[in-house]
């Protein structure tokens, strides 16, 4: 399956987060994502409200 996928043209552009070895097959979370590359629209201003409603 891993290297099927491992064609993929999204991999292109790994995150500077992640290290990809095409030829082993692995790979390595080096830090923490970066707001761009998460594919996720958040408003942070809800999440603080609800949290804060929490306490």
């Amino acid at each position: 399956m891993v290297e099927t996928n491992i064609q993929f043209p999204g991999l292109a552009n790994v995150p500077s987060h992640l290290a990809l070895d095409k030829a082993k097959l692995t790979g390595q979370v080096n830090g923490l994502a970066e707001r761009e590359w998460v594919a996720l629209e958040i408003n942070e201003l809800l999440v603080v409200e609800y949290y804060s409603r929490k306490g």
